[in-house]
């Protein structure tokens, strides 16, 4: 018996077949090797294990005694933004992005150095009140509480003016009228303050010398109207700007202040003496 032998054309369209399967094969193999290296991420825990001493003295943060671990806590997810879509990046190159967007960076540092620290040295308060930017708002009752710690009143100033720019950057304005207690322009129309904690009472807004001088300075420049419908509504507005009547447009951090017999008596005294009453 004799075999049969395939046919040419035929023997040419499985060699076809074959070659083209193997080629299927192949590319299907790089592709899933180029799926596979794209899937790869930077790891920006790991990276820090290894570079963190050498990045923190290029940026200058090991003056501010912290930790290794400390570090790699606040810094993995500013590493790990900052390494983009990078699967490997220097040291050098990651110290030039540090300094080329630190005035972004900077209050990420500070917030995160709050948040890992119990207590903060003198070098590391410091650094957190010029550089925490608009975080201040939900942070600063505890910096407050360590520039007290330290005795350090000498940082309020520029805390408080961090704490108006960033409550106008953020919430727009107007901004609460002043604590009498700490000096921050954060006190709620419920006589609580935000940063300081502290339960106002009227007495105790009443008795600032800058309370004082809006009150004045409302009595002498409301029409006698004005000043009458103030004594019999029995209270006037507390605003960051001045002093407001009751029947003016209000906002909603707008304090009401009742007046006290000595406040009535110094609106009726002016009333009689300019106003002819």
């Amino acid at each position: 018996m004799f075999l049969k032998m395939p046919r040419r054309g035929r023997r040419k369209k499985e060699a076809k077949e074959v070659t083209s399967e193997t080629k299927t094969t192949t590319t299907t193999s790089r592709t899933r090797r180029r799926r596979t290296y794209r899937r790869k991420e930077f790891d920006a825990e790991s990276w820090l294990r290894k570079h963190v001493d050498e990045l923190s003295q290029q940026v200058g943060l090991d003056t501010l005694g912290l930790t290794r671990n400390e570090l790699i806590e606040i810094l993995s997810k500013i590493v790990d933004n900052l390494a983009g879509s990078s699967t490997y990046i220097n040291v050098e190159t990651m110290a030039r992005r540090f300094r080329r967007y630190f005035d972004r960076i900077a209050p990420m540092i500070a917030a995160g150095i709050i948040e890992v620290r119990s207590e903060l040295t003198k070098e590391q308060l410091e650094f957190i009140v010029n550089n925490i930017g608009d975080y201040i708002l939900l942070l600063a009752p505890k910096i407050y509480e360590e520039v007290k710690r330290h005795n350090s009143e000498d940082l309020i100033p520029i805390l408080q003016q961090q704490w108006i720019k960033a409550w106008i950057n953020r919430r727009g304005a107007p901004i609460p009228p002043k604590c009498p207690k700490c000096g921050f322009n954060s006190l709620m129309p419920d006589l609580t303050c935000m940063v300081c904690g502290s339960a106002i009472t009227d007495k105790e807004v009443k008795s600032t010398q800058e309370f004082k001088e809006m009150f004045d300075e409302f009595i002498k420049k409301s029409s006698r109207s004005e000043l009458e419908y103030v004594l019999k509504a029995g209270y006037v507005l507390l605003s960051a700007y001045g002093i407001k009547s009751p029947r003016d447009e209000r906002s909603s951090l707008d304090i009401e202040i009742f007046l006290s017999p000595e406040d009535k008596a110094k609106i009726q005294k002016f009333l009689k003496e300019y106003h002819g009453e």
